[in-house]
């Protein structure tokens, strides 16, 4: 287990215990839209967006520790343009030296004003999801959206960023599912026409977020369990209330494994209940975390890149 985890993170258990490499820092709880294969209900959830004092700790202890960080991503599973401020928090974070910057999109906010202040942000990397080039279809699994926006939205990021000669590097994605598992061909097809070499036209493979959706099956799920997941040897996720859950399938922190108002991101990657989940990772018992049994996030193939 321990080599399969060294493998996947290309980092020995020792190095990994120090600090997490990758953080989800999540600005905002919020989405506009509404997907049939997301596992939150963010109906339930009360808008809430990080407090400046509680991002500015967490700024201070990761420029203290920046050597261990490979990556930040100031969103988790909302809109990361809902958060006003976003732009200038990927700046603060290129500010202190973070190497990758990563956001993920639907495009449907991403106007031209958000599009010029990315890209003046020092961003190194965004992910636009696009679950179909097909209206009807698109508008059926991203509820809320509106294709021709996203669309609009998605070409004018490319062609700005194209023009300026910025470094930014654009994945196209699209989440294959019962609706559009005809269209990866078409897809690669479509945005290859537009896109620089060094981006990326991804496929992705539905999960079933711990088993809170019904999501097409990919042949793997009956092993699933017998591999161990990576996320609490590499990542850390923060919400925007300062807890940190177990990983970002947590969406509701079943599991607290600290709270960053009062802990340091040490404090927290040491705890206690940070050791017991990777201890269960590492003895193949995920059944001692509910939520980590049948989960097929992190499967050993949950994507191609075209």
């Amino acid at each position: 287990m321990s080599q399969y985890i060294e493998k996947r993170l290309n980092s020995t258990l020792a190095e990994l215990e120090k600090y997490p490499q990758f953080f989800h820092i999540e600005t905002v709880n919020s989405c506009n839209a509404r997907c049939i294969m997301c596992g939150i209900d963010f109906d339930k959830k009360k808008k809430l967006i990080m407090t400046n004092e509680l991002y500015s700790k967490i700024l201070n202890d990761l420029k203290e520790n920046c050597q261990f960080v490979k990556k930040v991503m100031p969103y988790l599973d909302g809109e990361p343009f809902l958060d006003p401020t976003i732009s200038k928090r990927i700046k603060d974070l290129k500010d202190i030296d973070i190497p990758i910057v990563n956001i993920a999109t639907n495009a449907s906010l991403m106007n031209q004003k958000h599009c010029k202040e990315i890209l003046n942000s020092g961003l190194d990397e965004i992910y636009i999801s696009i679950d179909s080039l097909k209206p009807k279809i698109f508008e059926k699994i991203r509820k809320r959206l509106n294709f021709n926006e996203v669309m609009e939205n998605t070409h004018h990021l490319i062609s700005q960023r194209n023009e300026s000669g910025h470094p930014l590097k654009i994945r196209l994605q699209i989440i294959l599912q019962e609706l559009n598992f005809e269209e990866k061909d078409e897809f690669i097809r479509y945005w290859k026409k537009y896109l620089k070499d060094d981006d990326e036209i991804v496929i992705q493979y539905s999960h079933n977020w711990g088993k809170k959706v019904v999501v097409k099956k990919w042949g793997d799920e009956e092993s699933i369990n017998q591999i161990p997941c990576i996320a609490p040897f590499g990542t850390m996720v923060i919400h925007s209330n300062g807890d940190v859950p177990l990983c970002c399938i947590d969406s509701e922190t079943e599991y607290l494994m600290g709270d960053l108002r009062t802990n340091s991101i040490q404090d927290v990657w040491s705890s206690e209940e940070f050791k017991k989940a990777r201890q269960a990772q590492l003895n193949g018992e995920r059944d001692k975390f509910p939520l980590c049994i049948d989960c097929t996030l992190w499967r050993d193939h949950k994507k191609d890149i075209a």
